[in-house]
């Protein structure tokens, strides 16, 4: 089958059905059933192929128009400036860093930084098993920056990193191995990047951009945060458990949509063109999503981080590369195949374990696919697009009404308190509740049957991590509510600003008391 460009037909994506394109619905299908089966947080999917938007959508109460950070993804996207800077000639890949930093290296900085390449930046073969970054934010806002692995190798450094820039901290750390021999994956790498650009363009990396990349795609949003703090000082040792960090990383808290998503990894698969315009060197874009760094010796990595490492971009165990990003976002490309697959998520509860995205994308998606048009399947691609405009963050399963609830409508005071929550009042009839947490009342409509309504007002949970991607609240607090079948009442809270969610399930005694857990 032929692959061809994408086009965009008054600002969407032109498509086709999957059948047309060697997928089948069925199997778009059962491939959305088993991500809603596995209960993460997965906002969004969408599927590209031979140049057509074949499926996709985003869950409710999110639009594929919805801001979000979208985490180390943007690492590609600041690879992408600086090799618009290599073909304008400003910068070489084999530039020193050091040169462009001077007054930042001290006299006794190990000799092999000093020599360090922007390829070796690029593809994450550094020389150093330390973040700076990390050094940096812990120097300014506290230990409470840095996991707790780490905090035992902040006493041993050969000097003190408070007042200190982060190019500073970077060429002042030793080297653990010869740059450009080993990948070792550290965020300190894009922030370099990011201030190189500012360097060699005279102006930031967004600004840079915008008419190289973001206006001929037709980026709807693409934004960096300011850093700021909440409820932080340098003395803090901690993060206090309502200590909100709002931003943090000046890349990764760079903010964009699903949408804008697709459009950066469909522009690497064409090889930097876009509705035929060649923006960015196909020979560029060919070495930097090839593998040039081999990435199976870094520790804790899993099948699908071990197929190497390009420039700022992963290659995938398809033959392709992928833009990988924390919480539980992605988009695989698989050239041979004109396959592209986005979806976003916010899964900071999986970091742990990881999240199940990659092996569902690779069993209903990469595994299915026909090297010719199927026959149509009006029903299958019925059952599909419906399943799609269904598909919601609001837990399944639950009714919107149960037997006796005008009975329980009214105020309980929580036997324990949850994340702060101390009573709830409920008007089950107009769907709204009333969380007190001691003093502060806060009152919110609530959506039925797997909708959600947008609230204003909303509790004040505690911080994790660092996901914020306003300083303000302009999307509020969606919130969406049902009966369990054991009688207990389930509350969703999904925040439009930092994209968590917080499930509760209310269980009424007769004495005026409730229990509330908190469920992820």
């Amino acid at each position: 089958m032929k692959t061809q460009d994408i086009r965009m037909i008054d600002g969407e994506f032109e498509k086709r059905t999957p059948e047309s394109q060697g997928i089948s619905s069925r199997d778009i299908l059962e491939c959305l059933e088993a991500i809603k089966a596995t209960g993460e947080n997965v906002h969004s999917l969408h599927i590209f192929r031979n140049g057509f938007s074949v499926a996709g959508g985003s869950a409710l109460p999110f639009t594929d128009l919805s801001p979000r950070r979208v985490y180390s993804t943007m690492k590609s996207v600041i690879a992408l400036a600086v090799l618009f800077l290599v073909q304008e000639g400003k910068l070489s890949f084999e530039d020193r860093i050091a040169d462009w930093f001077k007054e930042d290296v001290p006299a006794d900085c190990p000799k092999e930084l000093r020599e360090l390449t922007l390829r070796q930046t690029l593809n994450m073969s550094v020389g150093q098993f330390q973040d700076a970054l990390t050094i940096f934010h812990a120097s300014r806002y506290g230990l409470g920056m840095i996991p707790f692995t780490q905090r035992e190798k902040m006493k041993d450094l050969p000097f003190d990193p408070k007042g200190m820039s982060l190019t500073q901290i970077f060429f002042s750390l030793p080297v653990e191995y010869k740059p450009g021999t080993r990948f070792h994956y550290v965020n300190t790498v894009p922030e370099l990047l990011i201030r190189l650009v500012t360097r060699v363009a005279g102006e930031d990396f967004i600004n840079y951009l915008r008419p190289r990349l973001f206006e001929p795609l037709k980026v709807d949003l693409f934004n960096a945060q300011e850093t700021m703090k909440d409820g932080w000082s340098l003395e803090a040792p901690s993060r206090g458990m309502y200590d909100y960090v709002e931003t943090y990383l000046d890349g990764s808290t760079s903010v964009t949509t699903a949408k804008d998503l697709c459009k950066f990894a469909l522009f690497l698969l064409q090889k930097g063109r876009w509705e035929g315009r060649q923006l960015l060197s196909e020979e560029l874009v060919t070495e930097a999503t090839s593998m040039l760094m081999p990435t199976w010796m870094e520790e804790g990595r899993d099948e699908f981080h071990a197929y190497g490492y390009g420039m700022q971009i992963w290659r995938n165990p398809f033959g392709g590369f992928s833009l990988l990003g924390g919480s539980g976002q992605a988009a695989v490309a698989v050239p041979e195949e004109g396959l592209v697959v986005v979806y976003t998520s916010m899964n900071t509860h999986l970091a742990a374990e990881g999240t199940k995205m990659p092996q569902i994308v690779r069993d209903f998606i990469v595994k299915r696919l026909y090297g010719a048009a199927l026959p149509e399947d009006p029903e299958g691609l019925a059952a599909m697009e419906k399943c799609f405009k269904e598909w919601s963050t609001a837990p399944e399963g639950l009714s919107a009404h149960a037997d006796g609830e005008d009975a329980l409508a009214g105020r309980y005071v929580l036997k324990e308190p949850c994340d702060g929550i101390t009573a709830a009042g409920f008007d089950f009839k107009n769907a709204l509740v009333r969380i007190e947490q001691g003093s502060r009342r806060c009152y919110l409509q609530y959506g039925l049957g797997g909708a959600f309504e947008r609230n204003t007002q909303r509790p004040k949970m505690p911080a994790e991590g660092y996901s914020k991607v306003y300083g303000g609240d302009p999307l509020g607090c969606f919130a969406s509510g049902g009966w369990a079948e054991n009688g207990t009442f389930v509350l969703q809270l999904q925040y439009g600003d930092d994209l968590r969610y917080f499930r509760y399930s209310f269980r009424f005694g007769p004495d005026g008391t409730a229990e509330a857990i908190r469920r992820s």
